[in-house]
């Protein structure tokens, strides 16, 4: 399948790192300073022209939250067909104080300001198919042949 993009002139295409990774590095179109406690939206510099029945979803990438303390808030970020602005990328530095600053090559989870720079691998993101589902209403719901009980860690740890 071909995905549509329009990119900001000198920023490199989304492309999968390595044969078989699910989902396509997407960077950062500008250098970004982010705050303890604060969120900003980085922008990727990047359009995308999705097409409808499916959407893009924006997921951290693994090495950004080992390494430092920029979170993204939303967990996920939704992308849908209907979109046509410019995707950015919500980060939130979890940073409780102030202790320098700090870029995306820390590797101690530095408590600070952290800059993100221009053309930094910040984000993941994968294409998916949509399910589209149509609601009714009921009364009740149908039992369950096996009732699993609990929930919100009921299956314990170990």
């Amino acid at each position: 399948m071909k995905l549509k993009i329009e990119l900001e002139e000198g920023l490199e295409k989304p492309h999968y790192a390595h044969v078989g990774d699910a989902c396509m590095d997407i960077r950062a179109s500008r250098d970004v300073m982010i705050q303890p406690y604060e969120t900003v939206a980085v922008p990727t510099g990047m359009k995308v022209d999705i097409p409808l029945g499916y959407e893009l979803l924006i997921r951290p990438r693994s090495g950004v939250s080992m390494n430092t303390l920029l979170r993204m808030p939303n967990g996920v970020g939704v992308i849908d067909a209907g979109y046509r602005d410019e995707i950015k990328v919500l980060m939130w530095n979890a940073s409780r104080t102030n202790n320098g600053t700090f870029d995306l090559t820390s590797k101690e989870n530095e408590e600070g300001t952290y800059i993100i720079h221009k053309g930094d691998r910040i984000a993941q993101m994968i294409l998916k198919k949509v399910d589209y589902v149509e609601i009714e209403v009921v009364n009740e719901l149908p039992p369950l042949e096996i009732d699993r009980g609990g929930g919100f860690g009921s299956s314990g740890v170990k």
